[in-house]
């Protein structure tokens, strides 16, 4: 049974003097009622909306996540490539040799 059938029953019960109160009190809490369906109906259309973030945002992270060990892997497998310093005295070292040839 509503809570607006009860009420209707209980006017039907009470004194003509009490009616308009107690319509007020039914009115009163039929308002506050619907205001708090609404507000849940709100509440869980955002729970739900972070809900599909929060998923999306894992599956990108996962997604992420394995890529980047694949990079990891990938670059591991190369081997070292040495300090600047070397490498830049080398190409020296080779670019004077090869002057050296060439003269």
């Amino acid at each position: 049974m509503q809570i607006r059938e009860i009420g209707e029953e209980l006017v039907a019960l009470i004194g003509e003097t009490d009616k308009p109160e107690v319509e007020k009190n039914l009115d009163d809490l039929e308002t506050t009622w619907k205001s708090a369906q609404s507000q849940w109906a709100e509440r869980q259309r955002h729970l739900d909306d972070a809900l599909r973030k929060a998923t999306r945002f894992q599956n990108e992270l996962i997604c992420m996540l394995e890529w980047l060990q694949k990079k990891q892997e990938q670059l591991s497998a190369l081997g070292p490539i040495g300090q600047l310093k070397t490498f830049l005295k080398r190409i020296r070292v080779e670019s004077w040799v090869e002057l050296e040839r060439t003269v």
